[in-house]
């Protein structure tokens, strides 16, 4: 093999032949879309494996009546399915708002309040499943969290005061609370891929508090700070980052919506805005990026709706839209490469409305390489796929290529650049190159990168390499 040093002369010389191939598309911008998708109150959101979105909305054809409605949606915003759920068994009538989730298996898990208590729901792909939970939150059954464990078995957690966990393990359903807590507000809660639960909660003093733990082994930790209050009906907001460590936002006085984090140690607060009227749940898209919906006071009688990332220069907001009239009940889910899809009731509640963020999220292939001489000089070509896993296309891309000694990008000699716009939504498509240089490359590494240029596309694995095989 040759030395890092010799090759750089080489190196250069393939540069010219490789800029000279390269040409840049155009560029087509990415943004929200948002519609109406029924007549009703939405009431919860899941994104599956498959990357379908699930949305659930309620009417109420009727007095003491609630209908429950299961839309499944596309990636690019159609509604494949329409369902009406199964009334509750006894008489009973859906009451309060749902929690959906989606677990590993793509199966569907559904937990809902009626006026006799809680309901559990469950589609394996082909049929729903019902049945009456046997226990009901101590303190208040219309806002339970659903969360899913490691073996795809439901958790639901729930109340005021104590906090609950109901718990089915596929056969049994059995019931518990957090130790030495009856002081909660509002909990909510996330799971650890170690089946550690994490609930988030404003304790009695108003400050945000966090319970970590399982079985009879908690940790209780408080933020420090009070002035916390119970937001409308939603209150503090949960969620894990990939360390799992709980990030919690909820309303301070007077509207200001704060963030705390807990790194393990301590904790952090940050103001995201100052003043909102409702916020949606908290999620941490790839790279543990904060992110939720807020809505805060428009024009007239408008109602803005944006979305709000944590970043490295602090919290940005990016405005979905405005809606008329009375406009609550944000909710947001965030698929495995972070594109964010979002729900809301508008219009008085007579409008449930659905949006995403259509954007490309490209991920690079590997490289197949063939190695060639021509009179004496070494030809190397090949090509890569690009997959566009996202909701949108157009984003631009820049596509860099690398020579490298070890496969490393430290200390990789820049062989040149090219842009790229994202394949068709779903679709991959494969780049070509080809380049020579008056000595074998033979034993080196090429690399391949991808980086964004239009803001906000998402690169899902960015760098690819292969051995360069001998002529």
């Amino acid at each position: 093999m040759q030395r890092r040093g010799d090759w750089r002369g080489v190196i250069r010389l393939a540069v010219a032949f490789l800029i000279a191939a390269l040409s840049a598309p155009g560029l087509c911008a990415a943004g929200w879309r948002h519609a109406i998708v029924g007549k009703g109150g939405f009431s919860s959101i899941a994104v599956g494996p498959d990357g379908k979105v699930h949305y659930l909305y309620a009417t109420r054809p009727a007095a003491n009546t609630v209908d429950l409605f299961h839309l499944t949606i596309s990636r690019a915003g159609h509604v494949l399915a329409k369902e009406q759920l199964m009334p509750p068994a006894g008489g009973a009538s859906f009451n309060g708002a749902s929690a959906i989730a989606v677990d590993s298996a793509d199966h569907l898990q559904l937990v809902f309040p009626t006026q006799l208590g809680l309901e559990y729901g469950f589609f394996d792909g082909s049929a729903w499943s019902y049945q009456a939970i046997p226990f009901q939150c101590l303190n208040g059954d219309l806002f339970p969290n659903l969360i899913i464990d490691a073996a795809n078995h439901p958790i639901v957690v729930c109340g005021f005061g104590p906090i609950d966990l109901l718990t089915f393990d596929g056969t049994t359903w059995t019931s518990s609370t957090v130790p030495n807590v009856n002081d909660a507000s509002n909990a909510t809660a996330a799971i650890a891929n170690n089946g550690t639960i994490d609930i988030g909660y404003i304790n009695e003093l108003e400050t945000i508090t966090a319970a970590i733990g399982s079985g009879d082994t908690w940790t209780i930790s408080s933020s420090g700070e009070t002035g916390f209050t119970n937001f409308e009906h939603f209150g503090p907001t949960t969620a894990l980052d990939s360390q799992n460590l709980p990030g919690i936002a909820c309303a301070a006085e007077k509207g200001a919506l704060v963030y705390a984090h807990f790194d393990g140690g301590m904790w952090s607060n940050e103001t995201i805005n100052s003043s909102v009227l409702d916020y949606s749940n908290l999620v941490f898209a790839p790279g543990d990026v904060a992110s939720l919906v807020i809505l805060t006071v428009g024009r007239g009688d408008l109602t803005d709706i944006s979305f709000a990332q944590r970043t490295a220069n602090g919290w940005t907001l990016e405005q979905i839209g405005s809606a008329p009239g009375f406009t609550a009940f944000p909710r947001i889910a965030v698929d495995r490469v972070g594109i964010p899809f979002g729900g809301l009731q508008a219009a008085m509640g007579e409008d449930a409305v659905y949006a995403f963020l259509e954007e490309p999220a490209v991920s690079i292939g590997s490289l197949q390489l063939t190695s060639a001489s021509r009179k004496g000089t070494a030809i190397l070509s090949g090509n890569l796929q690009l997959t566009n896993q996202g909701t949108g296309a157009g984003g631009q891309f820049k596509l860099s290529y690398f020579l490298s000694a070890d496969a490393q990008l430290s200390g990789a000699t820049l062989l040149g650049t090219r842009l790229e716009s994202a394949p068709a939504v779903g679709q991959a498509r494969a780049v070509r190159f080809k380049f020579s240089s008056p000595a074998s490359l033979g034993g080196m590494f090429l690399i391949a990168s991808i980086t964004a240029v239009s803001s906000p596309s998402i690169v899902v694995n960015g760098v690819t390499s292969a051995a360069i095989p001998t002529d």
